[in-house]
């Protein structure tokens, strides 16, 4: 990781000369943010070093650039969110022997 983080401070990380620049993204159109693609040999290792994570891959190490989920906050999903909670406070609610009759309904395979 160390290798990789040097690479990009010296690399320009960022900067668009075209030598080995391809989208961040490449499933979002209209990304213009680049990233240096290159091989670079370095010790294995895994976790997240700043804004690099590194991970093994298929044909070995595999160093990318964080990417931090965002939270659209859709309709649907509010929806799906309330539905869960509500089902998550009405199962705290039921007896031990309402659990267990749920339960072995629960274990029973249709055919």
């Amino acid at each position: 990781m160390w290798a990789v983080e040097c690479c990009y401070r010296l690399c320009g990380l960022g900067e668009q000369d075209g030598s080995h620049d391809r989208p961040l993204n490449p499933r979002i159109k209209g990304s213009s943010y680049t990233e240096k693609v290159m091989k670079v040999l370095d010790v294995p290792s895994t976790g997240k070093r700043g804004v690099v994570v590194g991970q093994g891959g298929r044909y070995g190490q595999v160093s990318r650039i964080l990417a931090i989920p965002t939270n659209p906050r859709s309709t649907a999903q509010l929806a799906a969110r309330q539905s869960l909670s509500t089902q998550s406070k009405t199962w705290r609610t039921l007896t031990q022997a309402q659990i267990a009759a749920w339960n072995t309904t629960a274990g029973v395979q249709p055919e």
